[in-house]
């Protein structure tokens, strides 16, 4: 299954992907860092507005607001394997590095970016120009798909 991946917006290439959705609710949108990558507070970031629908041009402004540690390992067994790595000096792992421990980070909406489709042109959306033609900025009110 491909997921929703969001790269930053100083990114030129659509291939550094620095995370994907994984769960949330509106103002607080959760994101799995992949283990390259960094998030960092306040950055910027972009993701297509509907998945990964190639007629779609649409996109959703992000923010991140705050980060925390998550672990494929329960909190008793990482104590278990933090405690024989400190007392006891073994170079103790299991599960894969990239895969065991990771970053998430909580997002909020900002805008989204619309292709112009001349359906609703309403005073509270602002054009702007691009290479393919005008389009529409709008205060996000829309979740992105999840993986």
């Amino acid at each position: 299954m491909v997921g929703v991946n969001i790269v930053g917006v100083n990114t030129a290439n659509r291939q550094d992907v620095k995370g994907q959705i994984i769960s949330g609710k509106f103002g607080e949108i959760i994101a799995r860092q992949k283990s390259d990558q960094e998030f960092e507070l306040g950055e910027i970031l972009v993701c297509d507005a509907n998945g990964i629908d190639a007629n779609n041009d649409s996109k959703i402004f992000l923010q991140v607001y705050d980060l925390q540690y998550g672990s494929q390992i329960s909190q008793q067994n990482l104590e278990l394997v933090s405690g024989m790595n400190l007392e006891e000096n073994t170079d103790f792992e299991f599960m894969d590095k990239n895969l065991r421990n990771y970053k998430i980070a909580y997002l909020k909406n900002m805008i989204s970016v619309e292709k112009n489709d001349s359906k609703n042109d309403s005073n509270d959306v602002q054009k702007v120009g691009s290479s393919n033609g005008a389009g529409k900025v709008t205060l996000s009110k829309s979740l992105p798909d999840m993986f």
